[in-house]
């Protein structure tokens, strides 16, 4: 066995200054298209409770949104119905929003509504 001496390759990148980098440096992203492109008209999901509608209600309700669409100049969109369960999510109450002088106002603004806007009156949150 011949004794060679391994070189490591310097890497050629160490003259570009990371710091000098600016947005239109980065090459954009180009998309890949692998096949054919289908797309559907857009739709209108329409939730109902279960057993509220007859056909003759589902067909009325869908004409006039459609009707409403078409005045708009909006063509080419499909209304489906389905069945809409709600259920009551309850977390952890929010947080009224702090004051400026509250020390744990950065706290507070966390868990609170956003952007500390309240949906109730100072009074109600009190």
């Amino acid at each position: 066995m011949d004794n060679q001496e391994i070189q490591e390759e310097e890497d050629d990148n160490d003259d570009v200054q990371d710091d000098n980098l600016t947005y239109d440096d980065i090459p954009p992203i180009k998309p890949i298209k692998d096949g054919k492109c289908h797309t559907t008209d857009p739709t209108i999901w329409v939730g109902v409770l279960l057993d509220t509608l007859t056909g003759a209600v589902v067909h009325e309700s869908a004409t006039k949104i459609l009707g409403l669409l078409k005045e708009l100049g909006i063509a080419s969109v499909d209304v489906a119905y389905r069945e809409l369960v709600t259920k009551f999510l309850h977390g952890p109450d929010l947080f009224a929003p702090a004051s400026d002088l509250d020390l744990l106002k950065d706290v507070i603004d966390n868990l609170s509504t956003p952007l500390s806007l309240s949906i109730a009156s100072w009074k109600m949150t009190m």
